[in-house]
C-alpha cells in the first residue's frame, strides 16, 4: 500500500511540475501593425509596445488590436485568440 501512495504521489508532482512548464512557456502577443502573422514586426510583447516580439505559436496567448488586419500567410496557432472591435484576422486557407 506504501509504494502505491509513493507511485500516485511521484505521479501526481510530476504532472504538476510539467503542467506548470507549460503555463511557463505561454507568452502574450500583441498587434502593433498591418502585417502578416509570421512577421516580427507586426507583434509586441506589450499592449502598444515597440514591434519586433516573436510571431505568436501555438500556446501563446494572441490579441489583434489597434484597428490593424493580420493576415495568416501560413499555417498559425495559438491558445487563444481576441480581435478587438473594428480589427481584423485574415485567413487564407490555412490552418
Amino acid at each position: 500500500m506504501k509504494k502505491q501512495n509513493q507511485v500516485f504521489k511521484t505521479l501526481i508532482l510530476t504532472l504538476a511540475f510539467s503542467f506548470s512548464v507549460l503555463l511557463a512557456n505561454a507568452a502574450d502577443r500583441y498587434s502593433v501593425a498591418t502585417n502578416n502573422w509570421n512577421s516580427p514586426a507586426t507583434w509586441s510583447a506589450t499592449s502598444g509596445g515597440a514591434p519586433g516580439a516573436s510571431f505568436p505559436v501555438a500556446g501563446d496567448n494572441v490579441i489583434i488590436e489597434g484597428g490593424f488586419i493580420v493576415t495568416i500567410t501560413a499555417n498559425a496557432g495559438c491558445a487563444n485568440l481576441s480581435i478587438a472591435n473594428g480589427s481584423t484576422l485574415s485567413i487564407g486557407g490555412f490552418n
